[in-house]
């Protein structure tokens, strides 16, 4: 009986790895085409235009297509960047005021943004995606710290650099 209780314990607790070996992630062929794509707009025009380049790939691209993908993890970066670059402005100028910023770029629109995105037909009647909950959904976006620096690996930035 204790044998069987054993074996018992050792299965349950590979559930969790097993389940986690069938979560989807985004593969690193779309990563890099997004990274080549939305950084060279980054780089060559700034992030204004890539915040309208992101906005124009969600208004042209249907909530069913895979490349909304893409749209979502260039929103999240910009996202990233935008982020840091105001800290550091804050750490260096004693800014303060939310204002000063673009509010798609923030944090609180963006999320908004993402949640949104993540209950898309994409996600939601996508015969693997439709049987995840919205934190597997969630961590099927690459969540690197290094996202800005992928992004502006052509055009290092200073001003997004961590301390």
């Amino acid at each position: 009986m204790n044998k069987q209780i054993f074996a018992l314990t050792i299965v349950a607790s590979l559930l969790p790895i097993a389940a986690n070996a069938d979560t989807p992630k985004m593969s690193q062929e779309i990563i890099q085409q997004t990274v080549d794509k939305y950084g060279a707009i980054y780089c060559k025009e700034g992030l204004g235009a890539m915040q309208e380049a992101i906005q124009e790939c969600y208004k042209n691209t249907s909530e069913t297509s895979k490349k909304l993908d893409q749209c979502m993890l260039a929103d999240q970066a910009a996202g990233m960047i935008a982020t840091r670059k105001i800290l550091k402005d804050e750490s260096n100028h004693s800014i303060n005021d939310p204002e000063a910023y673009d509010s798609y770029l923030s944090s609180h629109t963006f999320n908004l943004r993402q949640k949104y995105y993540r209950s898309a037909a994409r996600f939601k009647q996508d015969p693997v995606f439709g049987k995840l909950d919205n934190f597997a959904v969630y961590n099927y976006f690459p969540n690197i710290s290094n996202l800005p620096e992928k992004f502006t690996e052509r055009c290092p930035d200073i001003s997004i650099k961590l301390p």
